[in-house]
């Protein structure tokens, strides 16, 4: 499930890279969408790129799917499932920042699961967790699929010393234990 997830999220990024998000995106999108499908040689006049209004509409879709995946069961519910979620009214920096957050939650969690499946006492869970589980940080996760830039501001923002050191040791625990999913496992 978080391999799936992992793909969705990427086919995410790559359809955000190729429209300008941003505020009022779903009015723009509708508009070149309609000249697009009516007026195909006024809209290539006028700049609009097809392949462009593809991946808008494709992005928007999929942010659906997670949405709709999370069983709102009332409007008010959706309502927070829409913002607690990329879409395509954010900027461009924001759904890459959080799209690439998501992207190491579902690294964490494929990381666990795999060795929670191989530890050798299936019943001992507190045993897992002192010796295994504990070593691993979520947020260790999300700093790997970061850019160099966000990953230095991310880093700049944890709290206290401690917090950084806390996620420093889980960082470099997860890349000499291969935890990351790859090559190429930068630090922080």
């Amino acid at each position: 499930q978080a391999r799936g997830q992992n793909a969705i999220l990427g086919t995410m990024l790559a359809d955000a890279s190729q429209f300008a998000p941003g505020p009022g995106q779903d009015k723009v999108k509708a508009f070149k969408a309609a000249m697009v499908s009516w007026a195909p040689g006024i809209a290539k006049a006028f700049g609009v790129d097809p392949a462009s209004v593809a991946a808008n509409e494709s992005f928007d879709k999929v942010a659906a799917q997670i949405q709709n995946a999370q069983g709102a069961g009332s409007d008010a519910r959706l309502a927070v499932i829409q913002h607690a979620n990329p879409s395509s009214s954010l900027t461009s920096p924001g759904i890459d920042l959080i799209v690439r957050g998501l992207q190491g939650n579902a690294d964490y969690l494929q990381a666990r699961a795999k060795l929670a499946a191989s530890y050798p006492d299936q019943t001992n869970r507190a045993g897992f967790e002192s010796s295994i589980g504990a070593n691993l940080d979520p947020r260790a996760f999300q700093l790997f699929r970061m850019t160099p830039d966000q990953r230095a501001t991310y880093f700049n923002s944890v709290g206290s010393e401690a917090d950084k050191t806390a996620l420093k040791q889980a960082y470099i625990y997860a890349q000499t234990h291969g935890r990351f999913p790859g090559a190429g496992n930068a630090g922080p």
